[in-house]
């Protein structure tokens, strides 16, 4: 089955990117690069497949 690319319902990703960027928004707060790998990496590292499915 081929999904739109642009439609966030049937691609997951786009779901995951959005959750990143609250992440970001909400509890890092990055101020400086290092700070956003940091919280980038904080995120991958606890991410689920349940969070994924989400």
């Amino acid at each position: 089955m081929s999904t739109p690319p642009s439609s966030p319902d049937l691609n997951p990703i786009e779901n995951v990117w959005a959750t990143l960027k609250d992440h970001l928004k909400r509890k890092v707060k990055p101020k400086t690069k290092v700070e956003l790998v940091n919280g980038i990496k904080d995120f991958w590292e606890n991410l689920t497949a349940v969070d994924c499915a989400k």
